[in-house]
């Protein structure tokens, strides 16, 4: 007969965040992504930026995203590698396209952005509490988000890359507030500028950090317009965004 200590064992190591993937991705977890963005403003004033999409790491890919709020109460909508562009197509309504479709909202009376904010429960799911001969296993999950009412647009990267992670340096960023916006897209295909600044910011975040005096397991932050134009990433990717959004 097995022992409970055994039980127990067995339990917790089947609760690990082992990921079963190609061996590219297993020692890393999954990836923050970013994406260049676009915004057109009621005035028809242009602003282009740096966001995150979702936050990446051992527990899945966390996602961002936008919150309608009508008199029936919350409709929040996910960012995911399937989303083109939100419209606002009159004072209280929106529409969503995304790689294949559409959808509408409407009878909407604000606007709110979504901001992953990491919790406990996304680290430990799963908790496991003995009492006598009694084992239970709590598999409850919490997912927090800050509802803001702007977005900011950041102009360059840190050395990271990631523009989630607080630093000392001074970046530039604009603010935009979500009630003076008409248009938000996902852009497929940035400028040479936006390029050259990703390209000479990820050569010099992997000298720092994955040089030879480092254990080699930083990875940079993942981009938006990288991963939809290659069939194999895009289908993998937004498969881990699927799992974690129906957690």
């Amino acid at each position: 007969m097995i022992s409970i200590n055994k039980i127990i064992l067995i339990i917790i190591i089947s609760t690990l965040p082992f990921k079963l993937s190609s061996s590219e991705h297993i020692d890393l977890g999954d990836p923050t992504i970013q994406a260049i963005c676009k915004v057109t403003l009621l005035n028809n004033e242009t602003y282009e930026g740096i966001i995150t999409i979702a936050n990446g790491g051992y527990f899945g890919i966390w996602t961002n995203g936008f919150c309608f709020e009508n008199e029936q109460g919350f409709r929040p909508l996910m960012f995911s590698l399937d989303l083109r562009n939100i419209e606002r197509i009159d004072q209280h309504k929106f529409e969503v396209n995304f790689r294949e479709g559409g959808a509408s909202f409407s009878k909407i009376c604000q606007l709110h952005f979504m901001e992953w904010e990491f919790s406990p429960s996304i680290k430990n799911p799963k908790s496991i509490k003995i009492d006598g001969n009694t084992l239970t296993w709590n598999t409850n999950l919490s997912k927090k988000y800050n509802l803001l009412e702007s977005i900011d647009l950041y102009q360059s990267l840190p050395k990271s890359t990631y523009i989630s992670i607080s630093s000392n340096e001074k970046l530039e960023i604009i603010t935009i507030q979500l009630s003076d916006i008409k248009r938000f897209e996902l852009i497929e295909n940035p400028s040479i500028k936006w390029q050259e600044e990703i390209k000479k910011k990820t050569e010099q975040a992997n000298q720092i950090n994955n040089g030879p005096g480092s254990s080699g397991d930083f990875m940079p932050a993942f981009w938006y317009h990288e991963i939809i134009t290659n069939e194999m990433n895009y289908d993998y990717y937004q498969s881990r965004i699927n799992e974690t959004i129906n957690k």
